[in-house]
């Protein structure tokens, strides 16, 4: 069995792969990012034989496993990346193909899942959440499990996955549109460890837990069980009383945290401010309502501020950012051979996919943003380091938008 210690942020190029460690030492020969940089302390490599890799996730043997986007395939990587291997040592295994996964995994080897017949790992296509029994031994993933089904198609495809310490799973969907005329498509449900064991759930039957997300495309949980997500914000933001096009840095892109039940997040009907001159700008994170008519509600900019109705983010990163993944970094000192740099402990490392219709574009990159895993809030609201980014994010050696995805720590 291998067992490495690194920090694996899964900085995936559509045309490869890429994983970013923590290393404190020099980097050797790993693979620079073309057109990019990298912040001291941390190294990339890349491997090229997986088709359009989305989210990772490793398991108690090491293994990583990867959704093959391009193929809607579950795949496993092993052994896994350590300083004395090379890539040549890496190498795949099918788990799971034919159904059109496309974005999210979880591993859940908990105790609880023992003794219910796991380890299990779940997965999402486009409509479906799958459980698979898992054997990270034999590397094997087997007896398919529909745990949700008929979820909305269309639209924002993903399906982000997150599972809490009481053996709850939390599935988060996106807009059909920009701005959907309602709230009903943008939501995360949460479903109960007996109705995951009894299966097929039906979408609109399950519980509420928050809603008004325009797409929560990453979730997780930090080291107190509290559920975060990193949200991706509406495109194409003309608003003419606070200087008309404003969508170069408007909406800012969220980071929620999901404390209790029943919160509305505002989307569509309010956006948070990013960055707004001219004098009109009221600070990052303030919020104002979407300039249109809704059927179904008419909120003002005092609606969108009063806390009672709309719960603003935790945070914000720059408009159109994209972020789709994120972890916490543990605590420094471990008795680890890749040590992270010891002043980023609880901070929150984002994993950004890049904007479309920016100029200049902006967002290819992982950021460290200043966090308190201790207290759950952020530090500074507006305080993050870069990682690793795309100085040039149209380079030639891969003209695509970067897709920067789950982490992991091992131990």
């Amino acid at each position: 069995m291998f067992r490495t210690n690194l920090f694996i942020c899964g900085l995936v190029i559509l045309c490869s792969s890429s994983w970013v460690y923590c290393h404190e030492g020099g980097c050797g020969d790993r693979l620079a990012i073309p057109g990019g940089t990298m912040q001291e302390g941390y190294c990339s490599f890349k491997y090229t034989e997986v088709a359009d890799a989305r989210s990772l996730a490793q398991d108690s043997e090491g293994n990583i496993l990867v959704i093959e986007r391009g193929t809607g395939s579950l795949v496993l990587l092993y052994p896994p990346p350590s300083a004395d291997q090379t890539l040549k040592d890496v190498q795949k295994v099918v788990l799971i193909q034919g159904l059109g996964l496309n974005h999210s995994i979880l591993i859940d080897e908990s105790e609880r899942a023992l003794a219910s017949g796991g380890p299990y790992v779940f997965v999402s296509s486009e409509d479906t959440v799958y459980r698979y029994t898992y054997n990270p031994q034999e590397k094997r993933a087997e007896s398919q499990h529909v745990v949700v089904k008929n979820i909305p198609r269309g639209g924002h495809s993903t399906r982000s996955l997150a599972l809490d310490d009481q053996g709850r799973l939390y599935v988060a969907t996106g807009s059909l549109g920009n701005v959907d005329p309602t709230p009903v498509r943008s939501n995360l449900k949460r479903i109960s460890q007996e109705a995951i064991e009894a299966g097929d759930n039906d979408w609109d039957t399950l519980e509420m837990f928050a809603s008004g997300l325009r797409n929560e495309v990453g979730l997780g949980f930090d080291s107190r069980g509290v559920l975060w997500g990193v949200e991706n914000g509406a495109d194409q933001l003309i608003r003419d009383d606070i200087g008309g096009d404003i969508h170069n840095d408007n909406p800012c892109e969220e980071i929620n945290q999901f404390t209790s039940a029943g919160k509305f997040y505002g989307y569509p009907y309010c956006f948070s401010e990013g960055i707004l001159d001219n004098g009109f700008g009221k600070g990052k994170m303030t919020q104002w309502a979407w300039p249109a008519t809704f059927p179904e509600a008419s909120f003002t900019d005092e609606d969108c501020r009063n806390e009672e109705l709309v719960k603003r983010p935790a945070y914000c990163l720059p408009a159109h950012w994209a972020p789709l993944g994120f972890a916490f970094q543990p605590p420094s000192g471990d008795d680890v051979e890749f040590p992270f740099p010891s002043d980023g402990e609880g901070d929150m490392i984002v994993f950004s996919h890049g904007s479309w219709n920016r100029n200049p574009p902006s967002g290819y990159a992982v950021a460290r943003v200043k966090f308190d895993m201790y207290v759950a809030v952020t530090r500074s609201g507006d305080s993050f380091d870069m990682i690793s980014s795309l100085t040039d994010p149209l380079h030639s050696s891969c003209p695509v938008r970067p897709e920067c995805q789950q982490a992991m720590t091992t131990n």
